[in-house]
Parts: C-alpha cells; sequence; structure tokens
C-alpha cells in the first residue's frame, strides 16, 4: 500500500513567449510516494465455515413408511404393489439435493433441468414431492391423495417400481421425493 506524503512547496517562474507581461511566480505542491510498511502476515478474522446442507440419503425411519403407505393404497384400489429400486432410490436423492443445493422445490428447477432428466432407463417416469412434513409420513401421504395430480401417479398402474430421497433444506425444512418407473 503507498501513502501520500506532501514534502514542502516547490517554487518556479514560467516564462512565457506568448505573453509580454512578466508571469507571476507559482508554487505548486510536490507529492512523493513513499511505501507503508505491511504486516508479512495479515491478521484476518475469519469467520468459521458453515456447514451446508446435504441431502441424506434414504433412511429407513424416514422412508420406508411412506413407501410402505403408497403400497397399501394401491392394494387396497386393487392395484400391484410397486417394486423398490435402489436405482430410484439414487434418482430421488439427486433430485432432492440438488433442489437443497439450489434453494428451490419443484419439479423443474430455476436453471432449466427437468425432473424427468434424474430417472434414467425408464420409459415412464413419475415424480411426487412433499415438502415440511418431516417423520410424519401419515400426513404426507394423506395430502398426496387429497392432490387428483398426486393420487393420479400414486394410483397408476403404468409403474412398476419406486425410489424414494429425503434431505433438509439450510432452512431446515424436510423434503420427500418419490420417483417412479414403468
Amino acid at each position: 500500500m503507498l501513502a501520500e506524503l506532501v514534502i514542502g512547496l516547490l517554487s518556479f517562474s514560467i516564462p512565457s513567449p506568448l505573453i509580454s507581461k512578466p508571469v507571476p511566480e507559482v508554487s505548486v505542491p510536490v507529492v512523493i510516494q513513499q511505501p507503508v510498511p505491511v504486516p508479512e502476515k495479515p491478521v484476518i478474522d475469519t469467520p468459521k465455515p458453515v456447514k451446508p446442507a446435504v441431502a441424506r440419503p434414504a433412511v429407513a425411519y424416514t422412508t420406508e413408511p411412506a413407501l410402505m403407505r403408497i403400497n397399501q393404497s394401491r392394494e387396497r384400489a386393487g392395484l400391484r404393489k410397486l417394486k423398490r429400486v435402489s436405482k430410484l432410490d439414487t434418482s430421488a436423492s439427486r433430485k432432492c439435493q440438488h433442489m437443497s443445493d439450489n434453494d428451490y422445490w419443484a419439479h423443474d428447477a430455476p436453471d432449466g433441468t427437468k425432473w424427468h432428466s434424474f430417472i434414467t432407463g425408464y420409459g415412464l417416469k413419475g415424480e411426487i414431492l412433499a415438502e415440511g412434513y418431516g417423520g410424519d409420513s401419515d400426513a404426507q401421504h394423506q395430502a398426496w391423495l387429497n392432490s387428483p395430480t398426486h393420487k393420479e401417479v400414486l394410483m397408476s398402474s403404468d409403474y412398476s417400481s419406486f425410489g424414494v430421497g429425503y434431505c433438509t433444506f439450510k432452512s431446515g425444512i424436510n423434503l420427500t421425493v418419490v420417483h417412479f418407473g414403468g
């Protein structure tokens, strides 16, 4: 870092061939730049890093009841049970992580990422989301059944398998993602 110091005044006369009158003496400040000593190791008060929210992988105590209730509802309606597939657990967990990392809650991401891009290897695909239910799988499942579009996905005979992902936003709100394949 450099500091400017005014050392003194310099006086001189400026002769001018264009002006016949003598030019008065002019005084101008002289500035000399000198380096200012800087400590070798600057002292920086660095705050402790904040650990970002991380989507947790499917956890049995959280995800199993959600999947069990889906299959119970399907059986009551005379539909076949869905098979839990790790590939769909992975896609649902990746989608959950994407929402947590990018702070959104929607099927399609604000960056243009489509919900179905997370699911590979299936011709028919489905997704349902739930936010804020935590471990209350009964309330979460009932909310899905009360929504015609969610119920349509849950009860579709086109699907044969499903998987679930669960994570927590930085705000502490829980999110559940269920992916379906057929």
